[in-house]
């Protein structure tokens, strides 16, 4: 079941509610469908606007209106926009899952089981979207990654980093990241500063080799968040709010999507084999 937003006193059927309060990126491939409701789920149960996006299927869809024995929570404060600019509803019963909430066009990438047992399928940066252009400092051919895919590319370049021992290797990895020629300002504009709390990835083993990858707590869960908003329609709260990440000793799903991001076992596979120069299981396959 998807989930629907409500906007407290808000008039009009169309997506400025969303861009109002910073959530134009839930709408990136297609407009929300809209409904006017006289009462909301507030404490004041003032009137609004509804949003969902609906697929015509009525057993996907969500009832008209503001369900009652729906669990409806108020959006934290965020920026200049106070708690309760809007609020997420779900039915507790059937909690919206990867197939509720899949983009209509999503990026190819590795499926990663996450905290509700449900596998999500997690972008890998080389898939993202890129065009061919010029280098105009010496004429070369360069592919532009488009802006919405930057941050996320490059982080996960800048993580994969990590598992280039040899300068050689590194260089191959850049190969990789079509278009992901970062200079080491780039890259510095782009680390966390704040070194208090660390998501430690060390315990994934792959080819007889450790993988010892480190990643700052907030990196790895802000890169996470980017990974799902790509290929479904959430954002940090919506994904908070579900509580799709488990962290513990046991399981650890932050790690989990930040490798699959990389596709780490195929570039340590790749580094492995590789013989004069060649990556051939990535750039091909």
């Amino acid at each position: 079941m998807k989930y629907k937003l409500f906007f407290p006193g808000a008039s009009g059927a169309n997506d400025k509610h969303l861009h109002d309060r910073g959530l134009s990126d839930l709408a990136r491939d297609s407009g929300a469908d809209y409904e006017r409701a006289t009462r909301g789920p507030g404490p004041e149960s003032a009137g609004g606007m509804v949003a969902c996006w609906k697929t015509g299927d009525p057993m996907s869809d969500p009832p008209d209106g503001v369900p009652e024995d729906w669990e409806w929570v108020p959006s934290p404060p965020c920026g200049d926009r106070p708690k309760g600019d809007y609020w997420v509803g779900i039915n507790p019963k059937a909690k919206p899952g990867p197939g509720d909430l899949a983009r209509s066009k999503q990026l190819q990438g590795v499926p990663v089981e996450l905290a509700d047992l449900r596998e999500w399928l997690i972008p890998i940066a080389r898939g993202v979207p890129y065009s061919i252009g010029v280098d105009y400092d010496n004429g070369e051919p360069i592919s532009i990654i488009e802006d919405r895919f930057k941050k996320y590319s490059a982080r996960t370049f800048q993580h994969a980093m990590q598992l280039a021992e040899r300068e050689e290797d590194l260089v191959k990895l850049q190969k990789v990241y079509f278009g992901v020629r970062l200079t080491q300002d780039e890259l510095a504009e782009l680390y966390i500063g704040n070194q208090v709390r660390f998501a430690e990835f060390r315990t994934y083993e792959e080819m007889d080799r450790e993988l010892g990858v480190s990643i700052l707590f907030e990196e790895a869960l802000d890169h996470a968040v980017d990974a799902l908003s790509i290929n479904y329609r959430l954002n940090q709260f919506l994904i908070l709010h579900l509580q799709l990440f488990e962290v513990s000793v046991e399981k650890n799903h932050l790690r989990d999507v930040c490798l699959a991001a990389m596709e780490a076992s195929s570039i340590m596979e790749s580094l492995k084999k590789n013989e004069e120069g060649r990556l051939i299981s990535l750039l091909e396959g």
